[in-house]
């Protein structure tokens, strides 16, 4: 016989005298939903006994390879355990094989039945292994299933927590493109709940993470939930890199919310007149021109009320009026308002306007196409809604 016929014949040999032993202890699935602080199960105990008094020639790293190349995988990570224990280096590379075989079928076919098979033989024989309850987050990752993708980020924050300071940073760098990636799919599907389940397992295990927040704030938003949108910014609004955005969520939230104004108008002839408030505090009377791109103010009437803080010159502007084209300088105020509805930054320009209706200036739709308005000529109302 020849040498690789005697060769054959020994590996053959050897897997007959170890299978019986190996198969011979059941071996309990663990569910997904289980914990994996748990003690080491009692069968795998009696099997590592009855294996520890088997020959040893029988239990080598390519014994266990073919186990595993005919999917035998509980009884192949039975046998690694105990060669573990023989030959720790063999075993490591042994298994580190395994894995990146078993990643390969990941990419390849998602969460096949191998795949599901090897990782839940793993967590069977080794429930606290790091290795093995990563690649169950991948598994869960690869499903595109939601509720997975929460399983498999709790997973990942008990590795990080469980790690050195190295792996860590590892770590939330896959989480982050793991969120990444499900926030922008869930966003593009509209699945607003299942998106604020997302946030909140987030912000479970990191509850002051501003960019959790702001998922979370943006997706009460899409929900109409905006009193808990709105608190939860205020927690971060003095953040001094944070601070502004959350502000502009707010500014957001708060247009959002208003509801539905009716503000009395003054009839002049044709026209009509609005009172609105700069900054707040000082009243004007303007015109509604939906004709104008800009609102216009008496340069008279900014001198009297005496504005603080002061308009701001921000350029100047060829405006075209009844009497042709004038060049006027442009200002911004902190804001102006009418009733709820306020419009920040708000531009005016410093014309004087030759009609008494025109009160102190003119609202251009530099205020209104902020809003859904319509002009109620019956009962003499200016009707203002969010957009």
């Amino acid at each position: 016989m020849s040498l690789i016929g005697l060769l054959c014949l020994s590996v053959g040999i050897n897997i007959y005298l170890l299978l019986p032993v190996l198969k011979s202890w059941s071996i309990p699935s663990l569910s997904s939903e289980e914990s994996f602080d748990r003690a080491e199960p009692v069968n795998n105990r009696r099997a590592f006994s009855a294996l520890a008094q088997t020959q040893g020639d029988a239990l080598n790293a390519e014994n266990l390879q073919l186990l595993f190349e005919a999917e035998d995988f509980r009884t192949a990570l039975l046998g690694y355990q105990l060669l573990q224990r023989q030959n720790p280096r063999q075993s490591q590379l042994l298994k580190q094989s395994w894995l990146k075989i078993v990643r390969g079928w990941l990419a390849q076919e998602g969460a096949s039945y191998r795949v599901v098979d090897f990782t839940e033989a793993g967590l069977d024989t080794q429930p606290n292994d790091f290795d093995f309850r990563l690649l169950h987050a991948e598994r869960y990752i690869a499903s595109d299933n939601p509720e997975h993708v929460l399983r498999a980020i709790d997973i990942y924050y008990a590795l990080h927590n469980e790690s050195t300071q190295p792996l860590r940073g590892a770590l939330i760098s896959e989480i982050q493109k793991i969120v990444k990636k499900q926030v922008d799919v869930l966003s593009e599907q509209q699945a607003w709940q299942p998106l604020l389940r997302l946030a909140e397992r987030l912000l479970w295990h990191e509850p002051m993470h501003p960019p959790y927040i702001f998922v979370y704030a943006r997706t009460l938003i899409k929900l109409e939930r905006y009193s808990l949108a709105k608190n939860s910014l205020l927690s971060i609004v003095y953040d001094e890199y944070y601070g502004g955005k959350a502000k502009q969520m707010l500014d957001e939230i708060a247009l959002l919310d208003l509801s539905d104004q009716a503000v009395a108008l003054q009839v002049d002839g044709a026209h009509y007149r609005v009172a609105g408030s700069i900054n707040g505090r000082y009243p004007v009377s303007l015109m509604i021109d939906t004709g104008a791109s800009l609102s216009v103010v008496s340069p008279r009437v900014l001198t009297q009320l005496n504005i603080n803080p002061a308009p701001v010159f921000v350029r100047n502007a060829t405006i075209n009026t009844a009497g042709g084209k004038v060049n006027a300088p442009v200002f911004t105020v902190e804001n102006f308002s009418i009733g709820d509805y306020s419009v920040p930054n708000m531009e005016f320009v410093l014309l004087d306007i030759d009609d008494a209706a025109a009160g102190a200036g003119l609202l251009g739709m530099n205020f209104l196409r902020n809003f859904v308005f319509k002009i109620d000529q019956k009962n003499n109302l200016l009707l203002l809604s969010a957009n």
